[in-house]
């Protein structure tokens, strides 16, 4: 059965080698029971791992079953262990973590039988050698001899053909060692039982034969109670009643496949969580940390991505630079209706949708010392004794948006506007309602540096939540914004005055004017000179549309007008007209509208989306942030930088102190595959162990930045913004990129270790 001829083994050192076997040729066969004795150091130890291949030999040859092992690999070792041989170790080999039962357990689901079926021979093993009473105590509470006992309950779970003991009763009294021993006698009946014993006498009654060594050698080899060599049938059958069956139960045999591996590895990763809670909340708390802090530099990287952020806007083609706003034109121009409306704010992350978008790019300027103020200054005239007002503005930050934006059900109390001159605001004081307020207009881009346009206005409504803005009538703004909609700068009009000798023309804005009739104008004196502030009398108007610079009297329509009196001394581009003379003058509708969405990394899906709908949009803040700023440049870099690093720092620290945790436990591993466990189902066993805390970390992360985010958290709540699906792909992609390397790593050392071992 098992043979060895000429086995020689050395022990390696730095200055001597010394030999621990020399020359030895045995021969065991089935039915025997061996004993092999001799002090210490003559080499029984050595001996018998090398029968049962746990150490190497350097000569000669090992035959198993007749076929020579000088050829096997780590994979036919392995298979050997699990299949073909029990053992029971001196110091015991017991997973110190798991229960009496669980180290019994496993050695049958290492041999591939199922869940229930493993159990219930775990118990009846445990029950044959008097620790029935032990099952779910911690095998580290166990005394010396329950721990040997459990060994050999753990050896005759395998019921293998041999069977192997390093000094089995060493720890056991006189009484309980006697029944191991006649139990072992019982079992030699039809199998190899090799036993090293330093107390021979306690083995004499029950042993077929006595092995001598003697500082690596033998010295005798004799036979010993003959009477027992020769097997009873009906104690051989009893003994066999009494273990378990070899196959039943058992639903993974040789050559099992890679999913039989994984799911005993996962049976062994529920019961490694089971039965070290302390070990549980280490790896959780450090794995929490890294996932945490993987989660946050993550979010810096994916935040500093967009190089929009470190250019600078420019205005001058849209003085509005949110970076939430959507420009949307129809593909064909036409005018954007209602129901376009409707279809934009269905859009998910859009909150706002606005019809008259030129109107947002106008400042208002409403608040009294707030957006402005005014100052004094003597009027040329002598005869004027009050001095002229001057409006100054202060700072211009707010943008028009039209009562399309809001609602009935956004009003605390009031209305929407229906009049040109009437707004919506919000305030704690509902006195304002119905209150008068003057307002003034400004556009760069659109009416130049030098103009502004006042009017009178009407509070109907207040808004229910808080806002700074100030929500305008469509009348008004399509008035304002009217001069945009074919795409030119303005309508120019070109009016001829004469009053004497003078001639003006130039370009104008109109506006509506209250009480005007047809025909009827108001302009400012400022277009004569400087010394006549009054120009009645009548005057021609030729209306132009395309670039301004094109322009000329002949390409335009011609209107009769009549000017009234001064209006809007400083302004002088504003015309003051009646509302038919303006519905002829700008007979146009909004093509154009403006979309808010929640926040700035919106922007990629809603302009997808519209542009799915059919509709052309663009974001301004976009197409207008061109110039790269260099110190927002470095910034952006720094922080990159920064967070590459830290990155970097937390994979090193994982691969490191979770390594070092795992080394703690090695010794586990190395009873695991003594019992028979391939290395691959060990390196499954890691990876599922790990993966299990990482993703609890990770689902935990996730719940905690959430919960941060609804409770307002500002940092947490503008780094959150930049996670996408994407965004966790990768946070998940990289917590289980370290989780992989750090098993890896270990793995490797194991398989050293285990080779070295």
């Amino acid at each position: 059965m098992i043979k060895l001829e000429n086995i020689s083994k050395y022990y390696y050192s730095a200055n001597a080698v010394v030999p621990a076997l020399r020359k030895i040729r045995l021969e065991f066969q089935k039915g025997e029971f061996v004993a092999i004795t001799g002090e210490s150091g003559s080499g029984k130890s050595t001996l018998l791992n090398i029968i049962s291949g746990l150490d190497t030999y350097d000569e000669g040859e090992l035959y198993i079953l007749g076929e020579a092992t000088s050829h096997f690999d780590d994979d036919n070792w392995e298979e050997y262990r699990k299949n073909k041989i029990g053992f029971v170790f001196q110091n015991y080999n017991l997973i110190e973590n798991y229960s009496a039962l669980y180290n019994v357990e496993s050695v049958l689901l290492i041999q591939g039988y199922e869940y229930a079926q493993a159990r219930k021979m775990a118990k009846e093993l445990l029950g044959k050698v008097g620790l029935k009473g032990q099952a779910n105590q911690r095998t580290s509470k166990l005394s010396s001899g329950q721990k040997q006992r459990l060994s050999i309950a753990r050896a005759l779970a395998k019921n293998t053909d041999i069977i192997v003991a390093d000094e089995p009763t060493g720890n056991l009294d006189s009484e309980n060692g006697h029944q191991i021993m006649e139990l072992f006698g019982k079992l030699s009946k039809d199998k190899l039982i090799i036993v090293v014993t330093h107390n021979y006498e306690e083995t004499a009654p029950y042993v077929t034969r006595k092995i001598r060594l003697h500082d690596g050698e033998i010295v005798s080899d004799t036979q010993v109670n003959d009477s027992l060599c020769q097997p009873v049938e009906e104690e051989v059958n009893r003994t066999k009643e009494a273990l378990p069956d070899s196959t039943e139960g058992k639903v993974v045999k040789d050559g099992r496949s890679r999913k039989a591996d994984s799911r005993i590895a996962w049976r062994f990763t529920r019961m490694n969580i089971a039965t070290q809670p302390r070990r549980v909340i280490l790896f959780l708390c450090f794995l929490l940390f890294t996932a945490i802090v993987s989660y946050i530099f993550l979010g810096e990287i994916s935040s500093n991505i967009d190089d929009t952020f470190v250019k600078d806007y420019d205005a001058r083609a849209f003085l509005n630079g949110d970076n939430t706003r959507i420009i949307v034109k129809k593909a064909d121009g036409n005018a954007i209706t209602k129901e376009d409306l409707g279809a934009f704010q269905r859009i998910k992350h859009v909150v706002m949708a606005d019809q008259y978008d030129y109107a947002n790019d106008i400042n208002y300027y409403i608040n009294l010392g707030v957006d402005y103020d005014y100052t004094y200054q003597p009027k040329e005239s002598v005869n004027d004794v009050a001095p002229e007002k001057i409006a100054n503005f202060l700072q211009a930050t707010k943008f028009m948006k039209s009562d399309t934006c809001i609602s009935k059900k956004d009003l605390s109390t009031g209305r929407l506007p229906k009049a040109r001159n009437e707004i919506v605001l919000w305030s704690k004081d509902e006195s304002v309602l119905d209150s008068h307020l003057p307002c003034y207009f400004t556009s760069q881009n659109m009416w130049g540096y030098d103009n502004y346009y006042m009017a009178d206005l009407t509070v109907v409504g207040l808004l229910k939540n808080e806002s700074s803005q100030v929500y305008f009538s469509s009348e008004l703004c399509d008035m304002l914004s009217a001069a945009l909609y074919d795409d030119s700068y303005n309508i120019g009009m070109s009016m001829n005055i004469r009053t004497g000798e003078y001639d003006v023309n130039l370009s104008f804005i109109p506006v509506i004017g209250d009480n005007k009739e047809n025909g009827e104008l108001k302009v400012s004196s400022a277009l004569a000179d400087n010394s006549i502030y009054t120009l009645p009398g009548e005057a021609k108007i030729n209306v132009y549309r395309g670039n301004k610079e094109d322009s000329t009297e002949s390409n335009g329509e011609e209107y009769e007008g009549y000017v009234l009196s001064d209006y809007n001394p400083y302004s002088i581009k504003f015309i003051e007209v009646s509302k038919e003379f303006f519905n002829q003058l700008c007979d146009y509708q909004s093509n154009q509208a403006s979309l808010y969405m929640k926040d700035y990394i919106y922007t990629d899906y809603v302009l997808r989306k519209l542009k799915d709908m059919g509709y052309q949009a663009i974001s301004p803040y976009r197409v207008c942030s061109v110039e790269y700023n260099p110190w927002k440049v470095d910034m952006r870099n720094a922080t990159l930088v920064r967070s590459l690093l830290v990155l970097l720092i937390i994979c090193l620290l994982e691969i490191m102190i979770i390594g070092s945790f795992l080394r703690i436990k090695h010794k586990n591993y190395l009873v695991l595959a003594s019992m028979g466990m391939n290395h691959k189902t060990i390196q499954w066993m890691n990876y599922l162990e790990l993966l299990v805390y990482t993703a609890i970390a990770l689902l935990i992360t996730v719940a905690c930045a959430d919960g941060m985010n609804l409770f307002g958290f500002r940092y947490l709540r503008n780094m959150m913004k930049y996670y996408n699906l994407l965004s966790y792909a990768v946070f998940v992609a990289f917590n289980l990129f370290m989780i992989t390397a750090t098993v890896w790593f270990f793995n490797r050392y194991l398989k050293r270790k285990q080779k070295w071992s």
